[in-house]
């Protein structure tokens, strides 16, 4: 059966499923909850789940063990009916200023949406992403590396939790070409406690579904990245002798 025969309940779903996919939430080979789970969890029955799988099969996007389980195949390219993004190559020709500008745009609405939005797993992964991050800043030497993914991964979740396939895709894209940009912002541990302190704020706002709080301080870490970047960026210009 064709996908416009399907119902529109069942794309829906897919699509949801699919938006959880490209986002990265569900890895290749990684396993779906059983499918009553998602009947609970996305607010349908157990038949809607199930086609809506049956439509993700037909696209190679997801395969099932018998007996096992239902398993995503690979993150669905943004193209054909779906919207092909490029944010990378637009990125790497714009100034640090346009992409702070541009991310407080987008992320801002981005959290206000994940705090109208969210589900108890949502919450889950948040919690986990702030105890790793905590984690690392405790001990004695943190390793720069796992921070920098951390941090990315917070605001990956934070695109997760919209349940929209476009601002996940969005926010992943976003988030993975501008590490260079984070790495730079966070060249100390200071900088890095001060970052999952916004984190913290920014998670209790989604998690008490206060969508002008969740956005408002978005904004103000981002303010907070800038001030820090500008920073760095200027302790690290070299020194030009203007007297010979």
């Amino acid at each position: 059966m064709s996908d416009h025969r399907r119902s529109p309940l069942a794309q829906q779903v897919a699509a949801r499923i699919q938006g959880w996919v490209a986002s990265g939430r569900y890895g290749t080979d990684s396993r779906f909850p059983p499918e009553r789970e998602l009947a609970i969890q996305l607010g349908v029955s157990r038949t809607v789940v199930r086609e809506a799988f049956r439509i993700l099969e037909t696209r190679d996007l997801v395969h099932v063990r018998h007996g096992v389980g239902t398993f995503a195949t690979q993150k669905p390219a943004l193209e054909g009916h779906h919207l092909e993004l490029e944010v990378g190559n637009q990125l790497a020709a714009m100034s640090v200023t346009e992409i702070l500008e541009a991310r407080k745009a987008i992320e801002s609405v981005i959290a206000a949406t994940a705090a109208l939005r969210r589900d108890v797993r949502d919450i889950d992964a948040l919690k986990q992403n702030l105890a790793d991050s905590a984690q690392q800043l405790s001990l004695l030497a943190v390793d720069g590396e796992e921070w920098s993914r951390l941090d990315v991964e917070f605001h990956k979740i934070l695109g997760a939790c919209t349940h929209n396939a476009l601002l996940e895709a969005i926010q992943v894209q976003l988030a993975d070409a501008t590490i260079g940009v984070r790495r730079i912002a966070s060249d100390s541990v200071e900088s890095m406690k001060a970052a999952l302190r916004f984190h913290d704020q920014v998670a209790d706002a989604v998690i008490a579904r206060d969508a002008a709080a969740a956005a408002a301080i978005l904004i103000v870490h981002l303010l907070d990245v800038q001030t820090r970047l500008i920073a760095a960026m200027e302790a690290r210009a070299p020194f030009v002798d203007t007297e010979s």
